[in-house]
């Protein structure tokens, strides 16, 4: 029996040297050494065999992903083959030589409010919620439009409109079309959230536009974007989502000659640079004609003054300062003039009224700063210099170290 078992033993060992590939060396009679030889030849036959099983499971999942592959191409090459005829016989491509597009069209760009919003484009509208105004600002602005009237001096070419309105009735009403003033025009048509709930945005898109074409409507609204489209706030961050969600209202625009204005909320944060500072995908940026971007500028300004900041397609200001004043927006110029009028403004406010305590720029500057007005020393010295020259401030000195100009106002 046990020379059986030596010659058992001694072919098991034969076996696993020939299978793993280790050198055969003399049989050791100790068993401790024995023991030990057996179990890193069977860890080396094991590990050969987990090569193999893993490569037979890869070599399976790469047979499977291609037979899905080769499916899923049949299954669409079936589908053209279907439809071929079809398509190709019944679609017609309309191709145009440039002499018959000069011909069609105007070289110039039509504005619906002038040098300020095209009359054919899709453009965004973005600033933080509830914060930058900008629901407010479109309806000065769709009140401009409706009635023909100027904004910003600047003149409207008129149209009906089309609104869809994220908030509920109630609130819109009252906090924003009546106190504008356009509660009661018949030119302009409504569509609440809750009422497009649950309807897909392609069919929402086909349908509004449609609605456009039959009233007439030259202006189409949609507040916020994110919220008729339906899209979650992970999938505003991908630019293939966002892109195809803004390919049907880019068609629109070309087919049917309508200003598209989406409205969007600013990341948190907001963004010193206007072509990013919209939430999500740079998709955004990538469609649009035009941005605009609606802020309080930075600093101690008055509680209704705003910046809009453009780029785009369009000679439009690159910035540009308002302010709500008494229900009407007014122009103020760009940053740089806003900052020289409240530097004049502050100077003039501030200056003493006798010689004898007349302020240096310094003494000026540092006032400033301690009220929180926002005015940098070359502004400050701009607008004491405009004032001494206009008469509404009298300068002493000779603007030298130890003899500075010192600056006040005539009783």
């Amino acid at each position: 029996m046990s020379d059986s078992n030596g010659e058992i033993r001694q072919q098991a060992i034969d076996l696993l040297y020939e299978k793993t590939g280790t050198q055969r060396e003399e049989m050791p009679g100790d068993a401790e050494v024995l023991r030990r030889d057996l179990t890193a030849a069977r860890d080396v036959a094991f590990q050969a065999l987990a090569r193999e099983a893993a490569a037979r499971d890869h070599n399976d999942r790469l047979e499977r992903l291609l037979a899905s592959t080769l499916q899923q191409h049949r299954k669409r090459e079936n589908s053209f083959v279907q439809y071929r005829d079809n398509v190709l016989h019944e679609t017609n491509l309309h191709f145009r030589t440039a002499a018959e597009i000069s011909r069609e069209t105007v070289p110039e760009t039509k504005w619906r409010i002038d040098d300020l919003l095209p009359s054919i484009a899709l453009v965004m509208v973005a600033g933080v919620a509830k914060g930058a105004g900008k629901t407010t600002l479109m309806l000065h602005i769709i009140r401009a439009i409706l009635r023909d009237a100027m904004f910003l001096g600047r003149s409207a070419d008129s149209c009906p409109v089309v609104y869809l309105v994220e908030q509920p009735p109630v609130n819109f009403y009252n906090d924003y079309l009546a106190p504008v003033g356009i509660h009661d025009s018949e030119d302009l048509h409504l569509l609440y959230a809750y009422e497009a709930s649950g309807v897909p945005w392609p069919v929402l898109v086909t349908k509004t536009v449609a609605y456009c074409v039959k009233v007439g409507a030259g202006v189409l609204c949609i507040d916020t974007f994110l919220r008729f489209a339906g899209l979650s706030e992970g999938q505003e961050n991908d630019s293939a989502v966002i892109q195809a969600a803004l390919r049907p209202l880019q068609d629109a625009v070309a087919a049917h000659n309508l200003l598209i204005i989406i409205i969007h909320h600013d990341k948190k944060g907001g963004s010193p640079d206007v072509y990013t500072s919209g939430r999500g995908s740079s998709g955004f940026q990538g469609v649009v004609d035009q941005i605009y971007n609606l802020q309080r500028p930075p600093g101690n300004h008055a509680p209704n003054l705003r910046e809009i900041r453009s780029i785009g397609r369009y000679d439009v200001p690159e910035s540009l300062m308002i302010e709500l004043v008494d229900g009407e927006y007014q122009a103020r110029g760009t940053a740089r003039d806003v900052a020289f009028q409240e530097a004049t403004s502050f100077a003039l406010e501030s200056a003493p009224t006798e010689e004898a305590g007349a302020w240096d720029t310094k003494t000026f500057f540092g006032a400033s700063k301690d009220e929180g007005v926002a005015i940098s020393k070359r502004t400050l010295q701009n607008a004491l210099a405009s004032l001494v020259n206009s008469g509404a401030l009298l300068c002493l000195g000779n603007g030298v170290r130890g003899d500075p100009y010192r600056y006040y106002r005539p009783p």
